[in-house]
């Protein structure tokens, strides 16, 4: 009955890591994915502010804060590339916030559109080569 007992228990704890081993090689698959998915609505971002209009979305960001918040576990627990991509999440909010702020503005609103483009296109090339080398 013991040994019963003890097989149960080392049945219990392997079945558990290797869900959160799974659980967390879905979620960096996720991120890579959501990454990649604003790092499309940046490129269109990008166009419609150098022909001169406002984009009426934003980045979507909800996923990516959810799947992030498991920290670095989901990255194999490698901190650098957690805190690369927190980084860039956090950089993806700050250019949601700048286009709110560009909505707010009174009428002539382009003068500020290359700011916002010059950021954009730093992230885009930042988020490219960290995408690349994940």
């Amino acid at each position: 009955m013991l040994a019963g007992s003890v097989i149960s228990v080392i049945t219990g704890v392997l079945t558990t890591k290797w869900f959160d081993w799974r659980q967390s090689q879905n979620n960096y698959i996720q991120i890579k994915k959501y990454f990649s998915f604003n790092l499309d609505l940046m490129g269109r971002m990008v166009s419609q502010l150098n022909a001169g209009t406002l984009p009426d979305y934003k980045l979507d960001l909800t996923v990516l804060d959810f799947l992030i918040s498991h920290g670095p576990k989901s990255f194999k627990n490698n901190i650098v590339q957690f805190n690369d991509f927190n980084d860039k999440r956090y950089q993806m909010h700050h250019i949601n916030n700048q286009l709110l702020f560009l909505f707010a503005l009174p009428e002539p609103k382009d003068k500020y559109f290359t700011d916002v483009v010059k950021h954009i296109q730093g992230e885009i090339i930042a988020l490219t080569n960290l995408l690349a080398n994940a």
